[in-house]
Parts: C-alpha cells; structure tokens; sequence
C-alpha cells in the first residue's frame, strides 16, 4: 500500500493491521506500507504491526510523512511484531513524524527514527511490564523523542532490551515529566543524548554521552547496594540541573559543568549528614567533577577518577558534595 503526494488517510473502525492468517495454518505474510511525499496515515483504532507470528513486512514513513495512532487503550496503541516470530521493519526517515499515546516494540519489531525524524510517544502498554513482549529494537539517529501531551508523564520502553542511539544522536524533549526504562545503548559508533526542555528526564547510568541543555536530569540506581554498569559522561550546561536518588546512583558517572546544581531527595530529609564545600578552582577552564555515591559516602569532587577505590567499609560517613561556581 502507497499513500503518497500529500494525501491523508484517516482508518476508521477497530484498527489497523498487518497482517492476520484468519485462521490459515500456510498462511505468510508479507505487507508493507509507505507514506511518502508529505503524507498523512492516521489510525483511530489500535495498531498491530506484525500480529501474524509467520508475517514478515516492512513500514516506511518518509519525506515528511506522519503516522499517526490515536488509540489510548490502556493495553493497546501501536504496538510491533505483537505475535513472537513476526519480522517487521519499521523506519521513519527524512524528517517524518510518529505520533502515538502508547507503544510496544515486541521480538522481531525493529523500528528507526532517522533524518530529522520525530517520535511523539506519551508511554506504554500496561501489558509491557506484565508479560508482555517487549524484546524488540529501537534506534534514534538524529531524531527527537518527545512527549506527545506535554501535560502527562512519560514512561517510555520499560521492559525494553534494544533502545540504542546511533551517530546522529538523540535529542529528548521533557515538557514535564520522563522516565527512560532501558540504559541507551551504542548503536554502530553511537552518538551522544541532548536534553532539551524544562520538564525532567530520568535515567539510569547513561551508555552514551549526555548534555542536559535545559531542565533537569534525574540519574537513578536500578536497586539499593547494585554496582550500576560503566557509565557515560553527563554534560550540565548553564542553567540545567541534575538530580541524583538512590545508593550508587552516580558511582561511575563523570559530570561536567561550570554551572551545576546538584540536588538530592535527601537533602531536605537528612539536612545534617549534608556538607558543602566550595573546592578549589584548578584554573579558569570549565572545572570538572567525578561524583562518585556508595551507601556509606556520597562525594562530588574535582579530580577524582572514575575508577578510584571505594572508601573502606566502617561506620556510615557523613554525605560531602561539592557546589561548583
């Protein structure tokens, strides 16, 4: 199927899929789909790409092309190779746009955005973190991943295996409020995250450089006393904020900045077991601090190394950091 010359198509009724072997025990799929020149295909049922399990289709969203699910079912939306074994690809290139409440990515699914291209995505299916399918690919490379309402919060991939940014790189835009379930990973040479608005992001220890343009970066621990991976390192740019939670939050994660405002949820709780100091300034460059956090000591100070020991076990410290002008 073609939609093509700045045309829109507006799929009525239950949904949109592709494909279903009603029944048929030979049945092999093969759809396919292209938006082209501008175009618009728009679903206001759910979207089940791949819902054969023997299906092997493709999807291309291109040259400023949108689609668009507009289904807010609690376990439904869009959703990728929904039937394990279905082999879709989906691509969204040349600034094109996805815009849709929920989404899944099952095992098969492969989805790119690319080009300039954007994602418009409010969260995921209930079913995504409770049994369901969820082992399928995501890759940005230069393209945008944004709140569809600005209003709502966002839980973005939770349960996702394959989230991965590409030498374009990502830029994520937060009006409020969201939470990245997967570390991003390298795609290729891999790229690098940009945070843009006011609202904040929050992820575990990045894999691929961050630079927090505006808002706040909120970097969290996946459990209390777990060693996160190796980390990538987190650029604050003037005015940008970033948030730390949880014991080993910030264990290997080098931030960079002249301008950082560390804060902590404890601060405000445990107000005496919190010291700051002003370092000394090595010269007139940006300076450059290590935070490094266990669940005895919590330090942020210029020079430390990433790998450098961790204090010997004793009687909890009290928590230091440093405010960098």
């Amino acid at each position: 199927m073609i939609v093509d010359g700045g045309a829109t198509v507006v799929m009525e009724g239950s949904g949109f899929v592709m494909d279903n072997a009603h029944g048929q025990s030979n049945h092999r799929g093969r759809p396919w789909l292209r938006v082209d020149g501008g175009s618009t295909f728009k679903v206001n049922g759910h979207v089940f790409l791949g819902e054969n399990d023997r299906a092997t289709g493709t999807v291309d969203i291109v040259n400023g092309s949108t689609f668009i699910s507009d289904n807010q079912t609690h376990n439904r939306g869009m959703i990728v190779s929904p039937a394990t074994g279905a082999d879709m690809t989906i691509t969204f290139d040349s600034v094109s746009t996805n815009q849709t409440y929920l989404m899944r990515v099952g095992r098969g699914g492969k989805v790119t955005y690319k080009g300039g291209s954007v994602l418009e995505l409010d969260g995921s299916p209930t079913t995504a973190t409770a049994g369901g399918n969820t082992e399928g690919s995501v890759t940005f490379d230069n393209a945008t991943l944004r709140q569809r309402t600005p209003s709502r919060s966002s839980d973005w991939f939770p349960g996702s295996h394959d989230l991965s940014v590409g030498p374009g790189g990502l830029t994520v835009d937060v009006s409020k409020y969201a939470w990245i379930g997967p570390a991003l990973k390298a795609a290729g040479t891999g790229g690098a995250i940009t945070k843009t608005g006011p609202g904040m992001l929050a992820i575990s220890s990045p894999q691929v450089p961050v630079t927090v343009a505006e808002g706040t970066l909120a970097l969290v621990a996946d459990a209390v006393n777990v060693a996160p991976a190796s980390s990538a390192s987190v650029t604050a740019l003037p005015g940008a904020a970033v948030e730390v939670s949880g014991a080993n939050a910030l264990a290997v994660t080098p931030v960079t900045t002249d301008a950082l405002l560390l804060k902590a949820p404890s601060l405000t709780a445990y107000p005496d077991e919190w010291v700051f100091q002003k370092p000394p300034k090595p010269d007139e460059t940006t300076a450059i601090c290590v935070l490094r956090q266990t669940t005895a000591q919590a330090t942020a100070t210029p020079g430390w190394h990433a790998n450098a020991p961790s204090p010997a076990p004793g009687p909890p410290a009290s928590r230091t950091g440093s405010l960098l002008r």
